[in-house]
Parts: structure tokens; sequence; C-alpha cells
């Protein structure tokens, strides 16, 4: 009787591109075999007995991956081989995107990666600064402490913020511009993605305009021995009189690898170019500290454990003294502690790619402290906030051209709110910002399928459910407010290899956000009105339409993206009635005073649109210089009230010219512009943020250069060195005038 022969079949990817490797080396138990991979990646290896074999792939430029394949029972043996590239840039390679780590030329969607290596560049004093210069993010400002990112015209709740993955996202988020991505310590931070566009299939709820995940540094790859890396930073501007300390210690111990580090930040009143001159106040404090450890359970498997705690006290809200309403508007306390534990395990077994599985805990507590111009009562108010969160991804590969990710969220939030007046000495309690015990608790599943159609062509097709709740116990007369709402949304994109340096993109995505506990039951005072509870709303909705093209070659890289959101049902403040007045009467008397605020309400106002285009390119022109550019524009129209939307940016760009003067070291002249922003929605014209007549056209000439020594990397650089005077559109606060800037790193390796 003959023995049955069996073989071995599988297919070699790139980890980070997914796309083929042809020519790749197999070897079965240490022997090398005729058989290479094919152009499409594929191999087959016949004639094999019945045994347990050991499959080594290797190929230039990537790191040998062994596999593991039994053939006692089956005659064929299936695998999926991915090789990690040796070098990859870290700008290049995106994990926010898609579920697992890609590189970036090959997402159908506009991404920004930025390394932990340009936020000295860029001398940011806050974590919103670092993506000023990235294409299709213009950075509102309400005063110097605070920083939100409007992109492709949405700002606030209508982007989503990840920590990791973690979503930072609360019901309590404002509509408009707030500085809670701003309570993330850029100090502990590795590097910052942002992904413009929706992509409420993978994330969820807020993610309409784009979403920032913000990346932490990793402590150290277990290895044999013990090794530590001590880090430290410190950087000053002279615009702000900004100070910052930042020092952090890494190690290593065979299995178990840790880190901690801490930030002392400590900035002025900032001063502005032309004849602004100092803006007081505008200086704030903060500490932070991070922690995080992880032991290697298996050798692709790890367990990690990560806390972050920031504290921010004294922000001023410098636009309420402009208008001269406030003595006193600071934001005390500003506290934020998150804690993560997550189990990950990459490349399980032949077909099982990655899984993730996370567990969070998130605590913060906003402090508002209010006096108005000539009165002695001193208002404070406090909202406190608990998030638990539970997350699980996987990413596996069914079929040899199906690459199939599934994955769950779950996070549960409790408010307690509170607002106290003193007034002669005399304590009087009233009723917070939100009622107390009041409950939001969001879940979502979803799937996604990457089909490599042929070689070149891409299709990738999601699809998530997500389900809401909400429940607050209301005052009379309206008793216990209880909601849910209920999405289905889904995305697809195609992605096809034009050349190899050259790839052509096209897709549709639907994104959403579910009404929140500051959209439902808020009862908040600001400078333009009283927000009141709402009822009977629904959730927002977008549809969106984009194509472009990317290219990428050793010398040269860019991209072109045109888009079109349509938006159906946004929540938008309009004037309101609450307990039977359209304005809040604060003293009981029944009379609008001067001092009494008009009270508004939120409402789904009917259809808009949003539309625009993105482009950004970077290019060695000689084998010293290196050019970018980037710009973007939007329009944005309320195609219901006949009006421009709120906080649409101008024209906006950036031009640079690097020369590498040496090895260590270069100096770059950059150019940073804007366009006039004339067409103003009726909330632009009745925000005191924005100029009667709109925001003018500005730029601002820079210059900043680099030089390392060894282990110390000195970066130093003037900005607006014509001392323009200027403001970002929709900020509450003018940009700084010249200003001088320096930053030091110290990496050794022990």
């Amino acid at each position: 009787m003959s023995q049955t022969l069996h073989s071995i079949e599988g297919r070699v990817l790139d980890l980070t591109t997914r796309r083929p490797i042809a020519g790749a080396t197999i070897e079965i138990d240490g022997r090398s075999i005729l058989s290479a991979a094919d152009e499409d990646g594929r191999f087959i290896i016949s004639d094999l007995d019945s045994a347990e074999y050991q499959v080594s792939v290797s190929h230039v430029g990537y790191h040998e991956v062994i596999r593991y394949v039994s053939l006692r029972r089956n005659a064929t043996g299936h695998i999926a081989i991915f090789l990690e590239p040796r070098t990859i840039p870290v700008d290049g390679i995106t994990v926010t995107a898609t579920p697992f780590s890609e590189d970036k030329f090959v997402v159908p969607a506009g991404v920004s990666v930025t390394p932990r290596e340009k936020f000295a560049e860029r001398f940011a004093t806050t974590t919103a600064e670092v993506l000023r210069e990235e294409p299709g993010v213009l950075v509102q400002k309400t005063t110097a402490g605070h920083g939100a990112p409007i992109v492709r015209g949405l700002i606030g709740k209508h982007v989503l913020l990840l920590y990791d993955g973690v979503r930072l996202n609360k019901p309590t988020f404002r509509s408009g511009g707030n500085q809670y991505l701003n309570t993330i310590d850029l100090g502990s931070l590795e590097k910052i993605e942002l992904l413009r566009g929706p992509s409420s299939v993978m994330y969820g709820s807020e993610a309409m305009g784009g979403t920032i995940n913000l990346i932490p540094m990793r402590a150290p790859s277990a290895g044999e021995g013990v090794r530590l890396h001590p880090r430290f930073c410190s950087q000053y501007s002279s615009a702000d009189n900004g100070r910052s300390v930042h020092m952090n210690l890494n190690g290593n111990y065979n299995r178990v690898s840790a880190s901690i580090g801490g930030t002392y930040r400590k900035v002025g009143d900032l001063h502005a170019g032309g004849e602004i001159g100092d803006q007081v106040p505008t200086g704030w404090e903060e500490t932070a500290i991070r922690t995080c450890a992880s032991y290697r359970i298996a050798d692709r498997t790890t367990l990690k454990l990560d806390y972050l705690a920031v504290r921010q006290n004294n922000v001023p809200r410098y636009d309420n003294y402009v208008t001269g309403d406030y003595q006193q508007y600071v934001y005390d306390p500003q506290d934020r502690d998150l804690g993560v534990l997550t189990i990950e395990s990459k490349l399980l077994c032949s077909f099982v790619h990655s899984v993730r599985l996370n567990v969070s805990y998130q605590r913060e507590i906003e402090g508002r402290i209010q006096q108005r111009t000539g009165k002695s009562d001193i208002t404070t108010d406090m909202d406190r906030i608990a998030t638990w969160g539970n997350a699980f991804q996987m990413s596996t590969m069914i079929l040899p051209s199906h690459w199939l990710s599934v994955g769950w969220e779950y996070y549960s939030d409790k408010i307690n709110s509170e607002r106290y007046t003193v007034s002669n000495g005399t304590k009087t309690c009233e009723r917070g910002a939100y009622p107390d015990d009041s409950r939001y608790r969001s879940a979502g599943f979803f799937i996604q399928d990457e089909y490599t159609i042929r070689r070149r062509l891409r299709f990738t097709l999601g699809a998530r459910y997500s389900y809401f709740e909400m429940e607050s116990p209301l005052e009379d007369p309206f008793g216990l407010f209880l909601e849910s709402y209920q999405n289905l949304t889904g995305a697809a994109a195609l992605c096809y290899e034009l050349l190899p340096t050259a790839n052509l993109m096209a897709s549709w995505s639907r994104g959403f956000r579910a009404p929140s506990l500051n959209d439902a039951v808020v009862l908040k005072k600001s400078s333009s009105g009283v927000d009141a509870p709402s009822f009977g709303l629904n959730p927002e909705i977008s549809s969106n339409f984009e194509a472009g093209v990317k290219l990428q070659r050793s010398s040269m890289n860019g991209s072109l993206l045109l888009y079109y959101n349509q938006l159906s049902g946004l929540i938008d403040r309009k004037p309101g009635v609450y307990d039977g007045k359209t304005f809040y009467d604060e003293n009981g008397d029944g009379e609008k005073d001067p001092s009494e605020y008009d009270i508004y309400q939120r409402t789904n106002v009917g259809d808009s649109r949003i539309y625009g285009f993105e482009f950004d390119y970077a290019a060695w022109i000689t084998r010293t210089l290196e050019l970018r550019a980037n710009s973007f524009w939007t329009f944005g129209e309320n195609q219901t009230d006949h009006e421009p939307l709120s906080r649409i940016p101008p024209l906006m760009g950036m031009l640079s010219l690097r020369a590498h003067t040496s090895m260590n070291s270069w100096i770059e002249g950059y150019v940073r512009a804007a366009g006039s922003q004339r067409r103003l929605s009726q909330r632009d014209i009745d925000d005191t943020r924005i100029a009667e007549n709109g925001t003018p056209s500005w730029a601002t000439l820079n210059l900043r250069s680099e030089i390392r020594f060894g282990d110390i990397t000195l970066n130093a650089g003037i900005q607006n060195i014509t001392d323009s005077e200027y403001k970002e559109h929709g900020s509450g606060v003018y940009s700084a005038g010249r200003s001088f800037s320096i930053s030091l790193r110290m990496e050794p390796e022990w």
C-alpha cells in the first residue's frame, strides 16, 4: 500500500502594506527548497510525509518568521506568513486607520502621523498645537491653555479623541471648542495619529470630522539582563515665558519592562504680535505623571498596565475677560486620571494576526470658578465623571485574499455635578450643569473585511451596530429623563495600485453622533447664553464621499484628496424656553435684567454639507534640500437655514524648505498662512471671539533648526519673525508675536 503524500500551501505578505512578497525563501526543517514565493506571494511545497514541519520564511529587508505545520491529519496545510520590514519609518505606519498596523500609503483615507521628534521641532506648548502643521486641521484656541482641532470643518464633540485606542470623548463634551485634548500630557506620547473623515465603523459615535489617536510611549522591549533608558526634555518659549521639563526612566529585565516619568509646565501670559501685546490673563500651570509596565507572557503575547495623571490649575478663559463680563473665570481644577490594562497577542497562529483586549477606568474633575465684573458673588461649578470601558479587536486572514477584523466596545459614564455660590460669606448650593447621578452607556460591535480582488486592487467593506442609553434625574416638572438610541453604520473603500509608486482611492463612509448629556440635560451658562434641557433629539448622521491619489517614492511623497460630506440632523443651539421663560431668571423676579442671558436649547436643524480638498507634498529637491508643502480648503453650508456653517476654516497652507547642513544638523525656513474668512453663520456673528467682519487673512515667517551631539539634541527657532498680529479663525486669543523658542533632549542608554 503506497504512502499518502502531503503538501504545504501558503502566501507571504508584507506585515505593514499587506502586499505580496515575491521571491521569499522558504525552508523546511532548515533545508532550503527550490520553490520560492511567486509574484502573488504564493508557494506550494509538495511530496511531504505525514509529520510536523518547521517552516522558515525569509527575504532581504525583512525579519525571518518561523511557523510549525502539522500534516499528521490533513493532506494539505494552509498558512499565511507576514514578514515585518527591518526598518519602518514611524511616521509612515498607522495603527488608527485600520484595525492593524498598516502603511498609510495604502490606506484609502487622509492620515497624518506625527512622531515625538516633531513635538520639539514645532515647539508645541500643548498637545493640540502639535497638529497645527498638518493638512486639514485648524487648531481653535478659546484661551491659551485650550486647543480644539477643527478637522474637515467639524470641531469638539464631532472629532473623536483616543488614548491608545481608548475613547476620551465624554457625554459632557461641549459643542464648540474645548480643552480636553490638552488634558493628555504631551511628554508622555510617542506619536499622534490623525485620521481625517468619518471612521464610525471602527470607533462609533463622534468620529465624524476625524479621529485623533494619542499613542503613548512604550516601555522598552523585554530582553536579557538589565537595561536602563533615561530621557530628559526641556523647553522654553519667550512669547509666554513658558517653561516645561519632562523626565522619564525606562528599564527592562528579562520578561518585564517598565517606565515612569513626569512633566511640569508653567506658562505665563501670551504676548501677541502687532499692537496687541500681553494678553492678561492667559497663563496656566500643569503637572503630569505617567507610569507603565509590561510583562511578556509568551513570545508574542504581552500584558500591559498604563496609568496617566494630569493636573491643570488656574487656566483662565481669556475671551470672557476681553468682553468685560467677568473679572474672574478660570478652569480649576482640570484633573484627569486614566488607567488601562491591556493584553495583546500578535501572530498567534497562521491565520490570526492580532488580538487585543483592554479594560479601562477614567476619572475627570472639571471646575469652573466665575465672578462677574463688579460683583462680589463667586460661583463654582464642579463636574466629576467616572468612566469604565472595555474594548476588543481581532484581525485574522480567513482566506488567502480576505483580511477580516472584528471588535466590540462598551463604556459606562457616571456624572456628578454641583454648583455653589459664595456671597458675603454665605454658601448657597444650586443645581449643577448636569443632574447628579446622571448616567450614559454605549456599546458597539463592528466587522470589517479587506478583500484583495487582484494583486493591485483591494476592496474594504465594514459595518457597525451601536446602542446608547441615557438616564438623568431632572428636577420638576420634568422628572426622570430616560432615552435610548440605536445606529447601524457602514463604510466601503477601494484602493488601486496604478503604479508601484501611485495609489488611486475612493471611499464612502457613514458617520454618526448620538445625542449626549450635554445636548439633552445640560443647564450651563456661558458668554453666549444659557443652555437648557432639550428633548426629542435624534442622532446626527454624515455621509462622506472621498477620492484621491497618493504618491510615494524614495525621494518624494504626497497626496491630493477631495471629499464631500452630507450631514443631516445636526444638533445645534437655537433660542428656546426654560421654566416658561426665554431668559434665565437668575434672581427669580420674573423680569429680564441686563445681566441675565437668553435661553438656548438643542434641536436637530436639518441638512448641511461640507466639502473641500487636502493637499500635501514632500520631496528632496537635492541631496541636502527638502521641500514640504500642504494646503486645504473647506466649504460648509447649512442647507436648511441657508447660511454658512459655523467655524469653517478659510483656505490655509504651509510651505517649508529645510537644508541639511550635515548628518546631525539642519536649518529650516517656513511660512504658515491663511486666507480671510468672511462667510459667517449667525452663531459666528454673535460670537465675541470672531471679529465683526470675520477673520482677516494672515501669514507668518518662521525659522527653526536642529543639531545633535551624540545623545543630546538641541532645537532652536524664531516664530512670527515679522511680529504679525493675527488670530486663528474662531479663537478667543491672538496667536504669539515674535518669539524665540529652544528645546533640549537627552536620551542616553545605560
